[in-house]
């Protein structure tokens, strides 16, 4: 929760906003404001002061900023709302470039900077997007010619619809390899049957090259260029430019290589596809040839010419950033019932090294991305359509406030906080902000494995009260140490979430909520988890990965996962309490993904202690409710003469739902209560 400052409501009844929202500030908030409007059909030179003198830009907007701030010391006396008016696109207005608000144009102790629609009713989207309105119907496809300029992009949207760049759908591959030589023989350094006898292990290099399966691929696609390949590994799908196809020995070598320390586990189930080519143009499809700028989109049955077509052009749609380099900070800006949409998915680290990172953490961009800044917010808004996270909260980010949005169809994740590391300068430390009363859901589109929360290295923040669901990989990921390292995570809570729909049996190793490393005082407390269905193994319900410690899970439920309610790979010291775990192994598990699928109601992988060897508590089980079908109750390679002293278990109920049958209890399936109670179980 916050932890300075007071949360105070600002009311926006006189510029026709007739909702509450909170913002995070020191003090009072003033009654005073100035009031401008906005509208594409504005002028920079009239005075914003009413929507007939409307401004015509956003950086219009910001000077008139610096400039009550310059009138007044230097820093603003009053409030400040810029309400966005209906235009010439009706509710859209187009950006020509990404918003930048530093501290010049931030608000100051009582004061606010707002940005707002007019219209409760009617919120203006603010669009990074290119409008295609010069569609040519060409038999059964759609062309248009785009501008030079047009840069290239992965992503279109017809009525407010994502449509799918043009490719293969998902394929098996037949093996897979690494060389340097484009040859059409066989790579002199590639051994399949020593590959097949002993698989690459993390010390081996990547492999750049696989071999698809007689009659997947035209020879003609030799012949083409700009060819991408999707490939498969466990919890992450990475991007690619091909770089050659060799028909002649059924070869696609790719320019990056794949992760393939991951890459032979049949949980990858050896997938990939390939995308962006004319030949593969399918209803619902589209292809863009950079060289001719020409855009051809087969449409699908009932779609028209007419209908609003979207293509991105901006990578990030607006920037909050203070100044890493003096530590000043933006603050006080509020963003309210507005809507985000149309950002391009960033493949530069896809196509320059590898994007194969847990939670899609290579991405540096966001459709909006703060820095920095402290005591802002986004309020009942929405961000929709976009590449890659709706929303990050970067690093030196406090009590900021996301309330009461919308993030969907998304290209990664929902909402990022925090970056990747391990002990984070205190400086730079994203601490205090919130989450709350918000809806995340249907992302991984372009990065299958965003999540819809990202909450990485940072500290004692709240998500609370939000429907999380339909998302590739994970649904709320916490911490990033693997392992028992110090670690700038302590105090997160995540409480009240419902979340659902998660893995879609496309990726695997994931859970409605995924912890990693040491989080003092980190509670996870009254969410819902359901219907979490992994590729392979690993649909699990709650998730304390590697070195999770020092967390409380209580009064929480998981129901309908694939795999285990509860899984703990390795930790310690943490706690289990009045917790309902229903129904594990709801979701079955096809042969094609190895056999992984059933493990228990809960599982505990192994015990690395972390501060030597002996008798540690990995966690204590109390008052918790496992009601199951198959009667396994628990599964654990923790070796026996550890397992008993290092995990507690008391006063919980086991049900098993089959008539006469038992409950099968550790240290080997098929123990006895008694047997699990003479171990004071």
């Amino acid at each position: 929760m916050l932890t300075q400052g007071r949360v105070v409501s600002f009311v926006l009844l006189a510029a026709g906003f007739n909702g509450h929202f909170t913002v995070a500030l020191p003090h009072s908030t003033a009654l005073e404001l100035e009031e401008y409007y906005i509208s594409d059909k504005g002028d920079d030179a009239k005075s914003g002061k009413s929507p007939e003198d409307a401004f015509a830009t956003v950086d219009r907007c910001l000077a008139e900023v610096r400039a009550l701030r310059n009138n007044s010391g230097g820093k603003l006396a009053e409030s400040v709302i810029f309400n966005f008016v209906a235009g010439r696109r009706g509710s859209t207005f187009v950006l020509g470039r990404t918003v930048e608000i530093t501290p010049r144009e931030s608000g100051d102790g009582d004061a606010l900077v707002v940005f707002k629609s007019q219209s409760a009713a009617e919120p203006v989207t603010i669009s990074g997007g290119y409008i295609v309105d010069n569609w040519h119907v060409d038999g059964k496809t759609w062309t248009a010619k785009l501008p030079d300029t047009i840069k290239p992009f992965h992503q279109l949207f017809i009525n407010g619809q994502r449509r799918v760049l043009a490719n293969t759908g998902v394929m098996q591959y037949e093996k897979i390899g690494q060389g340097s030589g484009l040859s059409d023989e066989w790579e002199d350094d590639y051994d399949y049957v020593a590959y097949r006898r002993s698989p690459l292990k993390r010390t081996d290099a990547d492999p750049n090259f696989f071999v698809y399966r007689p009659g997947q691929v035209p020879a003609s696609l030799a012949d083409e260029t700009g060819l991408e390949a999707i490939v498969y590994e466990i919890w992450t799908a990475s991007v690619h430019q091909v770089a050659a196809i060799h028909p002649s020995n059924r070869t696609i070598y790719l320019r990056t290589p794949v992760a393939g320390r991951w890459e032979v586990s049949a949980a990858t189930g050896h997938r990939y596809i390939l995308q962006n080519s004319p030949q593969f143009l399918k209803p619902g499809s589209f292809y863009f040839d950079e060289s001719t700028k020409v855009m051809t989109y087969y449409p699908e049955e009932g779609e028209s010419p007419t209908m609003e077509s979207v293509v991105p052009q901006l990578t990030e749609l607006v920037t909050v950033f203070g100044n890493s380099t003096s530590g000043s900070k933006v603050t006080n800006i509020v963003f309210a019932n507005l809507r985000f949409a149309h950002a391009m998915a960033d493949y530069s680290a896809c196509f320059t090294g590898e994007c194969s990172d847990q939670s899609a953490n290579f991405l540096t961009s966001a459709a909006i991305r703060f820095e920095f800044a402290r005591n802002c917010a986004i309020t009942h808004s929405a961000i929709a359509h976009v590449g890659g996270y709706g929303i990050w909260l970067d690093q030196a980010c406090e009590n900021n406030t996301l309330a009461n949005i919308h993030v969907y169809d998304v290209g990664a994740g929902g909402v990022r906080i925090g970056r990747a590391g391990h002990v984070i300068d205190p400086e730079l430390q994203t601490n205090f902000n919130v989450l709350s009363d918000s809806i995340l859901e249907d992302g991984g589109h372009i990065f299958k494995e965003g999540c819809g929360v990202l909450l990485q290295a940072a500290a004692h923040n709240t998500i609370t009260h939000n429907h999380i669901h339909h998302f590739h990989y994970t649904g709320v990921s916490i911490g990033w140490s693997w392992g028992y390292a110090a670690t700038s995570s302590p105090g997160n809570l995540i409480t009240y979430n419902h979340i659902h729909d998660i893995g879609m049996g496309d990726l695997s190793d994931m859970g409605c909520v995924y912890s990693l490393g040491i989080q003092i005082g980190a509670q996870v407390l009254h969410n819902l988890c359901h219907d979490v269905w992994s590729y392979g193994y690993g649909g699990w319900g709650y998730y304390t990965d590697e070195g999770s410690s020092n967390m409380t899970y209580a009064y929480n439920i998981a129901y309908h996962t694939k795999s285990a309610c509860l899984h703990q790979h390795y930790g310690e010291n943490n706690q289990f309490i009045n917790n309902i775990f229903a129904y594990p192994h709801h979701i079955p598990c096809p042969d094609k993904t190895g056999g992984y699928c059933f493990d228990s109601a809960i599982k505990s992988s192994r015990h690395p202690a972390g501060s030597g060897p002996g008798a540690m508590s990995s966690f204590n089980f109390e008052r918790n409710i496992i009601y199951i079908s198959n009667g396994t109750l628990m599964s654990s390679s923790v070796p026996q003469d550890l397992l008993f002293p290092n995990q507690t278990f008391n006063n919980n109920i086991y049900w098993n739902t089959v008539q006469h049958a038992n409950v099968l209890f550790p240290p080997k399936s098929g123990s006895k209560f008694s047997e699990w109670q003479a171990h004071g179980k």
